[in-house]
């Protein structure tokens, strides 16, 4: 119970500070924020990460009395920042946004008149205010409170009655969602070499990576980093065919040849459809290959399927991540009739 009267403290201090100020709303203007046109993608919930748009819409009742000065006011949930705003006709309000605290912040609106005139088109008018929303804005429910005056002196008491009873016309309160946003996840499934031991000579030597994209929305593109030891090195003829994915060296080095395979937007697979790639990447050996092996290859995909300078970096620091493999080959001698294992001569005598 203590620790509940002091989370709520913050929130009870910020509405008896606007509790105290007077309330002037104008009970004929009806205030209603629009979920359908409101949040990262209209309709939805607002995203971690992404800007959203809170809309809102004012109609003065007919007959009831010209409005000289419009107000609105918004308070924005933990997470959510005020980013612009943009007013319509008749009120072309323009907002100011108050500090970014702990319990959220406030967006002041001020505008001008709307009609009474039942047929005229400035009894109505909307605004959109624009927010982002923070990579780690608390997920779930994100009320949303708004209140309308036409009050001159500012501040008012508005917003506080409108968040302490959002009932009254001149109010409305909007329960919105923040969630986090469909991301790709590529992870490597396996990664295996044929033939079984590598030494110069043999004939097609090769790797064959399988991944797939475990995540809830497409790659935009999906790019496989190999790190090959030295001895190895990219053969013409690597790829995969599904996302037209080819492959290129991105830099020669003493320690070896690292290459990226990079192809078309992978989409997620389930149970139904795994949508598993099979990539062949197709090697030369030479003498520079060590006897006797194993050799590592280090092979690592950015987990959006994006091209990232540090995918093999990170790899090597921690090859168990999913999108990661170091994969061991062993390697030997070419001899007339057979390839001998590491660590023998062609007359089958261990190397001293």
């Amino acid at each position: 119970m203590d620790r509940f009267r002091n989370d709520m403290r913050p929130i009870l201090l910020f509405a008896l500070a606007l509790a105290a100020l007077p309330v002037l709303a104008n009970p004929n203007v009806t205030l209603t924020i629009r979920p359908a046109l409101s949040g990262t993608a209209l309709g939805q919930p607002f995203l971690r990460g992404s800007e959203g748009v809170i809309s809102l819409y004012f109609e003065n009742c007919a007959g009831c009395g010209f409005v000289n000065q419009s107000n609105a006011y918004v308070r924005l949930p933990p997470g959510l920042v005020f980013d612009r705003s943009q007013g319509y006709n008749a009120t072309y309000m323009t907002c100011t946004a108050g500090p970014v605290e702990a319990t959220g912040q406030t967006v002041s609106c001020s505008g001008s008149y709307l009609s009474d005139n039942p047929n005229a088109v400035t009894r109505t008018s909307a605004l959109d205010v624009w927010v982002d929303v923070a990579p780690d804005a608390p997920l779930g429910n994100a009320p949303i409170h708004a209140g309308f005056d036409d009050a001159v002196a500012q501040p008012t008491g508005t917003l506080a009655a409108c968040m302490a009873n959002p009932a009254p016309a001149n109010c409305d309160v909007w329960n919105a969602t923040i969630a986090v946003p469909p991301l790709p996840d590529i992870e490597i499934l396996g990664v295996t070499h044929s033939p079984e031991v590598f030494a110069v000579g043999v004939v097609d030597p090769r790797l064959t990576i399988s991944f797939r994209n475990r995540g809830t929305t497409a790659t935009t593109s999906t790019h496989i980093d190999l790190s090959l030891p030295p001895g190895l090195t990219l053969a013409a003829g690597s790829g995969a065919t599904p996302l037209g994915m080819s492959c290129a060296v991105l830099a020669n080095a003493p320690a070896g040849q690292s290459v990226r395979c990079s192809g078309g937007a992978l989409l997620p697979g389930d149970a139904g459809t795994p949508r598993i790639v099979t990539l062949v990447v197709r090697l030369g050996i030479d003498a520079a290959l060590a006897t006797p092996g194993p050799v590592a290859v280090l092979v690592g995909a950015d987990a959006s399927g994006a091209a990232s300078s540090n995918t093999l970096l990170d790899c090597s620091a921690d090859p168990e991540q999913d999108r990661c493999a170091l994969h061991l080959i062993g390697s030997g001698v070419f001899c007339a009739d057979r390839i001998v294992p590491e660590g023998l001569y062609c007359d089958g005598f261990e190397q001293r």
